[in-house]
This record gives structure tokens, sequence and C-alpha cells, in this order.
């Protein structure tokens, strides 16, 4: 849990020293985290609920009643604080509660109103904004003691590199001996969370130090953990290196998405996938660069294009070069090579032969990676080039002339920074392209220019007169993800906002720019409200079944610089759609409550859910008593796996939740994936849909769901392909809904699809074997740039008896029934008469005579003395 607290002292009363000085310290409302060396507010979000208290700063001499009574009458007005949680693709705001005991406002969030995702992952960063006044801005203005109060919220069980333990963790007090021997400190910050980093600090040469790192989550305002890498990255160089690691060192790291990379003087080593399962300490791998192989490693920097991806698919745009500079002047030699993800293959990035050959002295300086247009901008520098401009004895350059321009009407002009000797001069062309090397200009071609002294013409910028709203609610910078064949619509209004009237009627305020204009069919269309103000509606449509992105980019050209508002940017990503996945309903839908504590009954009042047993694996083709699969459901490593019978039986069966638990409790299974039908939870899974036999044409209804959106039912084109994940067979799909669409479909998908794909519309499945069936539905590939898949589960129950039992109990009453009829008609054949009622009391009546008689023989034969 997250508690977002007051001060020690102000928890119970608030203070009554005098207010401090701090204007910070002045404001009325007030919400303080725990991190007390900040003035900006972080929150951290865990597993368990947000809290957060907030408070007003109690004036000196009010008492702790006027003080409670003041929160009353705020509250009784309705003037509750809020908090409003956002980041680039979402947005929710959450109201405050009074708290009478603790004098406060409180707001205790589930993690689940905030994410329903736990696994680690990049995670957009969020933000939040407490306001006393939420929607009502003319309370609040700058400076403004009741203004909003702004902070960060960071999901500390999904950073990828917060997960992980770096090497041996350090004590910051064994590293606090050596810090007067660092030279300088390497950064590098997560690309989704500003306040994640990872930090290493350069030491001086001897010492041996190692690599040492440390990790932050508040950008090392408060303790961060320290690690020491040199262990594990020398048991790397040992292997391959002869020399050994004496002596490494940390020259530069950058911290990706998904990979770590730490740049050493003895080599570049790449962290394993931060996304994947934390088993133990963080591995690295040393890469070997062929193109670098004679490099020095201590005259190199790492180069990183940052930005934050929380689509795998986007991945790929992660880009990043190593750029070396060794010796000066006429022994310079610039290399680069960059790689993109997943980091396997390396090339060389180099300028033009054109370029080079205009300026063969040049050092590279950085290589950036431009994702819209899926280039790389490669900057360099050109070692300054002598350029000699003949004049007069008596006019020659001194040092007066330094920073002045050489205007040569027709060429390129230049800035004088420096002398070579008198009477020429060191200067930076302002068109490096039209110049060649050794060029020079006589007396006569150029003129010295210089507007830094009086009398000479400036400019400023003019006051603000024009504001842009967006009349979406889309924030500013936001990402909003478009899914392929939709249409989103985005409208902007542009006015004065000094209350003049624009001389022009219908005046076009705004402009448009796309940074990739074939990535999504954009068309705009301008129109103006009574008061003339105009009014710009954008249309993008998805077009392409590709990943692609553009940023637009909304503005009133003529606006002052100093406006605040006069421009609205955001960016459109082709990419799956926040929440989007397909879900199965069945005709009567059952609750999760129900799923788990009720017996849902049908209105045959049969039950509608089948208890698996424990440690459960369905059949195979082999027989019922012969399971094969690896997924095993209702699990619990305390009790025995039944039907064992068979090594193949024995040899297979995998835990996933319950891997290296003792007991079904240990398993961590929570109400969430106890009703997920997903293989990968199978462990949990301990009550499935329920049928009887036999199970003819089932009704496989699928939806489209998305997050802020009404459910509609899947269709076409969003065929699907049906699976079995216990390999069962004994299954058919029987029905679906025949399009001219879905075979022209099936015969493009006929040689790279191992399965056949059906319309989802009329989806029917018969089932002729009995026990658990577990279907993977999954819409094919090119739809959508995501993977849609939906997984359904259903136990055959009151089947048949199998065979060959069935066979033998229907021959064996045959057999018995013809042996009975055969011996009446042979009795019937030899006159025998059958017995009838009479006949047989008649017999019963003698046999108990005989009885009698039989024991009063045997008394008289045996006395009784």
């Amino acid at each position: 849990m997250t508690l977002m607290h007051l001060d020690p002292d102000d928890r119970d009363e608030p203070n009554d020293t005098d207010e401090p000085d701090d204007p910070e310290q002045q404001k009325l409302f007030r919400c303080v985290s725990g991190n007390m060396d900040s003035k900006r507010i972080r929150l951290y979000l865990g597993l368990d609920n947000l809290v957060v208290d907030c408070m007003l700063q109690k004036k000196p001499g009010v008492s702790a009643i006027q003080y409670r009574n003041q929160l009353k009458l705020y509250t009784s007005s309705g003037l509750l604080p809020t908090m409003v949680i956002y980041n680039s693709t979402n947005s929710a705001t959450f109201p405050f509660k009074l708290i009478m005991n603790a004098s406060t406002w409180r707001v205790n969030v589930p993690r689940y109103n905030i994410t329903i995702h736990t696994v680690a992952a990049p995670v957009d960063e969020w933000y939040v904004e407490f306001s006393m006044f939420h929607g009502f801005s003319m309370f609040s203005s700058k400076e403004s003691i009741l203004d909003t109060l702004k902070g960060t919220l960071l999901d500390v069980a999904r950073e990828p590199i917060l997960q992980w333990t770096i090497g041996e963790e350090l004590s910051s007090r064994i590293i606090e001996p050596h810090l007067h021997r660092v030279l300088k400190l390497q950064v590098s910050q997560s690309p989704c969370a500003g306040d994640v980093a990872v930090l290493a600090p350069v030491f001086a040469p001897g010492g041996h130090t190692g690599v040492i790192l440390s990790v932050t989550r508040s950008a090392f305002t408060a303790q961060a953990r320290w690690f020491n890498a040199t262990r594990s990255l020398c048991s790397l160089i040992n292997e391959v290196c002869v020399s050994g690691c004496a002596g490494i060192s940390i020259v530069d790291l950058k911290l990706t998405n998904c990979h770590l990379f730490l740049l050493t003087n003895r080599g570049l080593f790449i962290s394993q996938d931060l996304l994947s399962p934390v088993t133990g300490t963080l591995n690295f791998t040393l890469l070997f660069l062929p193109a670098l192989g004679q490099m020095d490693y201590s005259a190199t920097t790492l180069w990183f294009s940052s930005q934050c991806v929380t689509d795998r698919i986007y991945f790929s745009e992660d880009t990043l070069s190593l750029i070396s500079n060794e010796g000066e002047g006429e022994n310079l030699h610039s290399r680069c090579v960059y790689s993109k993800y997943p980091f396997t293959r390396w090339f060389l990035c180099q300028a033009s032969a054109a370029d080079i050959a205009k300026n063969p002295k040049h050092r590279y300086l950085s290589f950036l990676h431009d994702h819209h247009q899926h280039t790389g901008l490669l900057l360099s520098h050109t070692e300054m080039i002598p350029l000699s401009f003949f004049c007069d004895p008596s006019q020659g350059f001194n040092l007066s002339h330094v920073g002045k321009a050489v205007v040569v009407p027709g060429f390129s002009s230049y800035l004088i920074t420096g002398l070579v000797h008198s009477g020429s001069a060191l200067a930076k062309p302002t068109m490096p392209a039209l110049v060649l090397p050794l060029t020079s200009h006589r007396s006569g071609e150029w003129l010295l220019f210089h507007s830094a002294g009086r009398g000479s013409w400036g400019m400023k910028e003019g006051l603000c007169r024009h504001t842009l709203q967006s009349l979406d609610g889309v924030r500013n910078n936001a990402l909003i993800r478009i899914n392929v064949r939709e249409e989103l619509n985005f409208t902007f209004k542009a006015f004065m906002s000094d209350y003049s009237l624009s001389m022009v009627y219908h005046k076009k305020f705004m402009r448009v720019v796309l940074t990739n204009p074939l990535a999504f069919r954009v068309t705009a269309r301008h129109s103006w409200d009574d008061t003339n103000n105009h009014i710009l509606t954008l249309t993008a449509f998805s077009h392409l079944c590709k990943k692609a992105t553009t940023t637009v980019m909304v503005y009133i050209p003529e606006a002052s610089l100093l406006c605040r508002s006069s421009s609205f940017t955001f960016t459109l990503q082709n990419s799956c759609p926040e929440g989007l996945q397909i879900v199965y309903v069945s005709q009567q839908p059952i609750s999760d409550h129900e799923w788990i504590h009720t017996d849902p009954v049908d209105h045959m009042n049969n039950k509608r859910l089948f208890n698996l047993p424990v440690n459960y694996r369905p059949p195979s083709q082999l027989g019922v008593l012969i399971p094969t699969t690896d997924n095993i459901y209702n699990a619990d490593p305390s009790h025995p796996h039944p039907r064992q019978f068979y090594p193949i039986s024995k040899n297979s069966g995998r835990y996933k939740q319950c891997a290296g638990k003792r007991s079904a409790e240990e398993c961590g299974c929570t109400d969430r994936l106890k009703v997920s039908p997903l293989a990968i939870n199978s462990d949990c899974r301990q009550r499935v849909l329920r049928l009887t036999f036999p199970v003819t044409d089932f009704n496989i209804t699928l939806f489209l769901r998305r997050t802020n959106h009404a459910d509609h039912p899947l269709c076409s084109p969003y065929f699907v392909t049906v699976t079995e994940v216990n390999n069962r067979t004994s299954w058919k799909v029987t029905g679906t809904h025949a399009t001219p669409t879905m075979d022209r479909m099936r015969q493009y998908f006929e040689d790279s699809l191992k399965n056949n794909l059906y319309n989802p519309e009329g989806l029917q499945i018969s089932l002729y074997g009995s026990e658990l069936f577990h279907f993977r539905i999954s819409v094919i590939p090119g739809v959508v740039l995501c993977d849609l898949v939906e997984e359904v589960q259903i136990y055959v129950d009151e089947p048949p008896l199998a065979f060959p039992t069935q066979h033998l109990v229907n021959n064996m009453t045959a057999i018995i029934l013809g042996g009975l009829l055969l011996v009446g008609f042979l009795l019937i054949y030899n006159g025998v008469a059958m017995p009838t009622k009479s006949s047989i009391k008649t017999l019963k009546k003698h046999k108990r005579v005989d009885l009698k008689m039989r024991d009063r023989r045997k008394l008289i034969t045996n006395p009784i003395n």
C-alpha cells in the first residue's frame, strides 16, 4: 500500500507554528508525500490499493475544532479534493472522502481501477494532479494558494529495471570512501519513467573499484540501490580473453525499453531481456563487434534515441549506436555502428561518399533514429578549414574581427572564429556544402559585416493574441492508438485571446503538419462559428495493416512565441488499441462471483459448472486413462497426480503458477486467475463450463471488446482459427457462415496457416468425446496489429459407457436373453410343464412338511438327556 502522508507532527493535529517563508509551504491546499526531501509529489503504485491523504493547511490561531468545522463546511458544500491520474493514453478522476479522525481527506483506489496488468513491461508514465476545485478554473490562478498540485505515479510492480538485482547488492556506505575518485557520473533514464534511472560513477584509474551501478525510482532524491556488477562481467571476459579484466571500468551505459547496455573499457555488454521472468541476478552477454574490433572502448560513446514503447511490435524501433573518435587532426579516426532490437546484427553508419570527399576530416557526434520516417540521422563535425581572405596589408585581420561575419555575395558567408596569421583568418562557413577545402577569396570579393554596434536594428517577440483549444478533451502530447480500418475525428478551435476581432472574414488561423503523411489518411475540414472563430476538424483513417506512427501538430503560424496555447501536438500510432480483446459470451452469462462461489443451474435445474479433480489432466488419443498434455488443471503440489499408469503420462504434466511450490495455497491463485480460461493459468482453473453428452452444434459466440467501448459481435474480416490446446481430436467445427470473402481468405492462407480459418459468425462446434475440451480461438494475422486470442473450456459430462464396455454389455445381455429363450423352447418342446403359481405354492407346502418330518426323526434318533 502506498500512503502519501503528512509530516509526522501534522498527522493528528494541524501544526500551530507560523507559516514558513517558502511560498510552497504557504499554500492552503497540501498533499505531501512520504518523500519529504522533494518538492514534487511522487506516488508509487504497488499491488495493493493506492491511498492518498490531502489536507488544508491550518492558519495560525485556528483551533483544531475550528479546523475540523472548516473541513465539514467545505465538504457539505461539495468542495472535495479530486485526484486525476493520466498518461498519454488514459485518464481517470477519483474523489476524496473526509476522514474526521485524521482531519484529512483520503482517497483509496484499488489497483485494478488504474490498471489490471501486473506483468513487468514498459508502462507509459502516469501523472497525478490534486485539485481542490476540480473543473472550476476561476478559483485557481497562477501562484494561487489553492493551485493544482502536480506529481507523478510510478508503477513499481511493472517497471522492468526495478524488478532485477544487477550483480551483488551493496550498502551505500561501501561506496562513500571512493567518492573522491569519481571523475563523472553516467546516467541513463528509463524511457517510460522519468524518475527511474541507472547511474554509474566513473572512477579515476587505479583503485580497482570495478563496475558500480545504482538504480533509483525517485530521481536519486531518496536512498537508491547499489550494485557491484564486476564479478558477473569479469566471468564473461575471462571466458574469451586471456589477459583477464583487471582494471575494468565503466565508460557509458544506456537503459532501453527491454535491455540494459554497459559499455566498459573491456567491451560492450547487453543484459538479458528485462521483461523475462525474474529467476535470479540479471545476466549479461559480451557482444563481439567485428567492425569495432580494433577500437579503443574508452574513447567510445553510446547513443540511444529514447522513446517509450509499450507495444511489443514497436520494440524494433529501439536503435542503439556506438561512436568512436580516436586521435586528433590528421590522425582522427571516426567509427560508428548501430543496431536495432533485438540487437543481434550491427551495421556501419557512414556519411555519404560525396560528403566524405568534401570533408575528409569529420568527427561523428551522434546517431539519431527517426522512428516516424524509419531513417537514421548521423551528425558529424567537420574540422575548421583555414580560409584565406586576401586583403591589403594595412587592412589585415586582427583580434577585433573575431566574431564578425564575412559576406561573399553569391556565395557562402563565414563566421570568423580565429586568426591564422596577419592577413588570413580561420572561419566557419554558414553553407558548408558550397565550400571546398582550401577555398580563398581575394580582396574585393568579400566584405566584413557586424550588426552589434549602435544604431543596429533588432527584433522582439510581440504579445500573445491567439489561443488554440482542443474540443475533444485530448491532452497535449497524447499518444492515440488507432486500430486498423478505424476512423477518428479531432476538433480544434482558434480565436483571438485578447478579445479583438479578426479583420478577415473566415480566416484560416490553423495549419497542420504531419511527420509521416503516408502513415494515415488525414483530411481536414474548416468551418467557422457565429463569432468567426476558426474550427478545424481532422479525420484520421488507418488504411494500412502495418505499424506506422505520425505526429500531428496543429498550430497558429502568426501566433507569438509567448503564447502558451498556440499549438497542439499529438501522436497517432497504428497499433492495438488499449484493452482490445475477443471474448466468448455464453447465451446465459455466468458472473465471476457465480463462477467462484455458487452453483448456477440452467432452466432444467442442471448444474452449469463442473468442479475439476485436483491435478486433473484431460484424456488423450490413447485413452481416457492416458493423459499426455502438459497442462494441469486445479493444481495442488501437495496432492498426488491421478492417471499416472504409463510412462508417457508420468513424463508429462508441468506446473505453471505452482512450479516450485509445496501446496495450492502458495501458488498465488487470485480470483482473476481462477476465472481465466487461458492455458497459461490452468493451474488455478478449478471449475469449467459443463455440458451433457451429446454436444452437437454448440454455438461459440464471440465479441470484440475494447476499453470504454461497447461490445461488438466478432465478424468478417476477423476470421479465426480453432485449435484444441491439449491435442484432442474427437471434435469438429460443424458450423460457420461461409462467404466469398472467407473462401478467398482460405485460398490466400492455404500455405501459411496450418489450420482452416472460419467466419466467427455462426461458429459451431460438435464434441464426440467426454471430459474436458480446451479450445483456442485466434484471429488470423493481417487483420489487426496484435494477437487476439480467446480460449473456451467445456467439460462433457454423463457420456455413454466407453468403448468396448458398451458393446460388451450389449453382447452379454443378448446372450443371456437368447439363452433363456432357448431353455424355455426346449422345455416346451419336450413336454415339460412350465411351473404355475399354484404348483409353486404346493411345492413350497410339501417342502415345509418334509422339513418338519426330518426334524422329528432327528429328535427320535438323538433324544435329549
